[in-house]
């Protein structure tokens, strides 16, 4: 990890970091997926061992406190006329109980966030390693607009979306965003009607139709993303597509924006026991490919070892990406 560091402070020097968006750095260097796994799970044990040590302390002070309140209620018992020194001595203790307590849940917050911020920064760094990205910035605290994720237009009802680690830069040279996303259902004031339907990977790419209106293509796996908000847009048939894919369209000629590349890279994306869901939405301005994973990728281990898989399982999806996103540019329907 001591390596890695190094390799962080070298990257994202203080001129760089000027230079950016408020938030974002840029990659680190990336030797291996052994090493990155090896780098994330180091700076989870240097978490642990901040929060542990701040939890033992906050246990020793807990039980103090109950030890000096026992103490004081004996000694006025026997001692009455001294329970106004005891009482200052008691608050005085009390208050200094809770600077001491504010200052270690501080303590804890900064462990937490720098943890999530190396785990951001090596993930995201492995993920987008390859010749397919340039310029890449890193913003595991950043937001996208939620305006933009709510364009989507797959899901009815949307009270909630949740997001972070934003990405941005060029994939075969078009300007590209990605996010984590979470997407919540239901009625905003009723509880029991809350359904989350998406929790993954959104990206948005600078590319669109030529005429208004849209598409939409899903891929069922065992999630929850199955588009509902299909009033304006028909079911239509694309024969190059496998069975796999449920194609909705407003458009007049859908095929034209369905070549033999375009359906070929989307028929390398398969659900599996990780990638649950897949949405795409294609319209005049964006194209916004969801990608819905399950905890494998999505959580971001405290209590047990990191495993690369999940990590690695996206980093091989946002490769099909990439493909998608060079067979779409190929396509002159396509702006």
């Amino acid at each position: 990890m001591e390596e890695n560091k190094q390799e962080i402070v070298e990257t994202n020097n203080n001129e760089e970091i000027d230079s950016l968006p408020a938030g974002f750095i840029k990659p680190v260097t990336i030797e291996s997926k052994e090493k990155t796994e090896e780098a994330i799970n180091k700076a989870r044990i240097d978490f642990h061992a901040i929060y542990d040590k701040e939890i033992k302390k906050n246990r020793i002070i807990g039980i103090a406190f109950m030890v000096v309140m026992a103490a004081i209620v004996v000694v006025s018992y026997f001692f009455n006329k001294y329970i106004q020194y005891l009482l200052i001595g008691a608050l005085v203790f009390f208050v200094a109980i809770l600077v001491v307590t504010r200052l270690s849940r501080k303590n804890m917050d900064l462990a937490v966030g720098d943890y999530l911020g190396t785990y951001g920064s090596l993930s995201d760094s492995y993920v987008y390693n390859s010749e397919s990205y340039k310029d890449i910035i890193m913003a595991f605290r950043n937001k996208p607009s939620e305006d933009d994720i709510r364009s989507m237009k797959f899901k009815k009802d949307v009270f909630f979306v949740g997001s972070r680690d934003v990405i941005k830069g060029k994939i075969n040279d078009i300007d590209f965003e990605t996010a984590d996303v979470s997407i919540k259902t239901g009625n905003a004031k009723d509880k029991k009607t809350h359904k989350t339907v998406f929790v993954g990977k959104v990206v948005s790419l600078s590319l669109g139709t030529k005429e208004e209106g849209r598409i939409l293509l899903y891929n069922k796996g065992c999630g929850d993303a199955e588009p509902d908000d299909l009033d304006d847009v028909n079911e239509v048939n694309i024969d190059s597509l496998k069975k796999d894919w449920k194609v909705y369209s407003s458009l007049s000629n859908t095929d034209k924006y369905f070549t033999k590349a375009i359906c070929d890279s989307l028929n390398e994306l398969t659900t599996d026991e990780v990638l649950n869901d897949i949405v795409i939405s294609i319209q005049e301005n964006r194209v916004m490919v969801g990608l819905s994973y399950t905890d494998d990728l999505m959580i971001i281990p405290l209590e047990a070892d990191f495993k690369i898989d999940g990590v690695e399982h996206y980093r091989l999806d946002m490769e099909k990406v990439a493909r998608f996103t060079k067979a779409i540019k190929s396509n002159k329907n396509y702006k």
